[in-house]
């Protein structure tokens, strides 16, 4: 299968045993896992507290939150339907003297 992939040919037409296109594809799968794997890994040092947890630290209220996302201040992102921040930016935002 990889040849047919590799080839320089054009072939319009192509017959392959079922098994064969079964093995390649749950090949395909596992080797995207496996990288999507990697990329997930060198993510998970960023932490997302949510709406509540980030007006706690700022001593906001949730409606401060809105509002600063609303002006490009703090932006949230929709996580499974919550509002999240990235930890990284509230320590940055933090660090920078705003309160």
């Amino acid at each position: 299968m990889n040849d047919l992939f590799n080839s320089r040919e054009n072939p319009t037409l192509v017959v392959i045993q079922i098994e064969k296109l079964q093995v390649f594809c749950k090949k395909l799968i596992e080797d995207t896992i496996k990288e999507l794997g990697v990329k997930c890994e060198s993510n998970k040092s960023e932490s997302y507290p949510t709406i509540n947890q980030v007006a706690e630290i700022f001593h906001k209220t949730r409606g401060t939150l809105n509002r600063w996302h609303t002006r490009g201040i703090l932006r949230h992102y929709e996580i499974g339907g919550r509002r999240c921040y990235k930890m990284s930016q509230v320590e940055a935002y933090l660090k920078g003297g705003h309160r």
